[in-house]
């Protein structure tokens, strides 16, 4: 159940932010690792990413849209076969209906844009070399209760 590495001498600083509020929201993560004993980049370290949302209010009802983005990462390691990861966002919307029954509607992806997460191919279980894309676009509808 314990995954550990050894000789691994790295530094890795990173910042988070996350702003939470009835109309809005925004996150967002930066994080930088040096692999000390090789002088490069530490493996597996996401880009610049966030994501922010507007939410209205509109008694029961609370439309919202978000934009999510990554930054392109550069910053591989060539020795573990690592490869630049292109910048992406994507855009999505919905709907939520929240008295005693809930409904939602989501659309994810509203634009169908073709990405992948920084290095979702690299490491088990798949090693293969392949790029892992993310869904296109995926629309979601929910219902539930309150007792």
């Amino acid at each position: 159940p314990w995954l550990t590495f050894e000789n691994v001498d790295a530094r890795l600083i990173g910042a988070n932010l996350d702003v939470d509020h009835r109309w809005a929201e925004l996150h967002a993560s930066y994080h930088s690792g040096e692999n000390r004993a090789r002088g490069g980049p530490l493996a597996e370290v996401q880009p610049l990413r966030g994501s922010g949302t507007v939410k209205g209010p509109f008694g029961p009802w609370t439309p919202w849209v978000k934009c999510t983005a990554a930054a392109e990462q550069n910053r591989v390691d060539a020795a573990l076969g690592e490869t630049p990861t292109p910048a992406w966002h994507r855009w999505d919307l919905g709907v939520r209906y929240a008295r005693r029954v809930q409904l939602a509607a989501d659309l994810e992806n509203v634009t169908n844009e073709l990405y992948s997460q920084h290095l979702s191919y690299m490491r088990d279980p798949f090693a293969s070399g392949m790029r892992v894309w993310e869904p296109g676009r995926t629309f979601r509808l929910s219902l539930g209760a309150t007792y």
